[in-house]
Parts: C-alpha cells; structure tokens; sequence
C-alpha cells in the first residue's frame, strides 16, 4: 500500500533487500507547505483570534505565528511572507484540510493587507470560489 501510494504520488520506490524486509514503516507525521499569494500581517491575526493564534515568541529570529483551531489535526506555522508550514498531521489529505482552514482563515480576518495584495487576494479567493461551485 505504501509503495503505491509513493508510486501514485510521483516518487521514486526502491524495492527493499532481504535484510530490511522485516521492517513496518507507519507514517505518523507529514510535514506539508504552501504560499500564500500575498502577505500577512501576524499582528493582526492575533489581534483577530487571539484564542487559535500565537506569535513566535520562543525564537524571534522567525518572524511567524502558530494557528490550531479546534478540527484542525495538525499545528499550521504561519510567516508574514506568506509561507506556511503544516506540521503533526497524519496523512497528506489531513496536512492538505488544515492548510486550506489555514487560507481561509487568513483571508476572511486580514485587514491590513495592502492595495496590490489585497487585490491579489481578492483574484485568488474568486478562483477558488469558482472551483468550489
């Protein structure tokens, strides 16, 4: 299942020697990424829920803050660039859920977001809605 599942996805499987035949692979943690297509402004999120979202205060170096909600299954990492990182889920279509409650949270609750990528916001979130109908 899991040789499928990799050949299914694109990736290279390399059939295992005797020696390593008796070995159980479980996946238990996939780590999944995206880019938003336009900023965000961490603060204002916070300010926003302040309940689900937390700034990085641990290691200011990284400018970011952290979103779970109840549902979500994993911890999403959120940076103002727009990158975010989905961390602790179980399967890709679990990372894949949480990243879009992520995006969507994201759009429906900045404010601060400037002309051009409010505009840019605005164009993704029309594309969506004309996939999701």
């Amino acid at each position: 299942m899991l040789t499928q599942e990799c050949e299914r996805r694109g990736l290279m499987v390399v059939e295992p020697s005797k020696k390593t035949e008796d070995i159980n692979v479980e996946i238990v943690n996939v780590v999944a990424t995206c880019k938003l297509p336009f900023k965000v402004d961490l603060e204002a999120l916070v300010a926003k829920l302040p309940n689900n979202v937390k700034l990085n205060s641990r290691y200011p170096k990284y400018r970011c803050a952290y979103l779970k909600i109840e549902g979500m299954r994993s911890i999403v990492t959120i940076f103002s660039s727009g990158a975010m990182i989905c961390a602790g889920s179980r399967s890709v279509e679990d990372a894949e859920r949480d990243l879009t409650i992520a995006y969507n949270i994201i759009l429906n609750h900045a404010e601060n977001l400037n002309k051009a990528n409010m505009d840019s916001a605005s164009t993704h979130r029309k594309l969506i809605d004309s996939d999701v109908h």
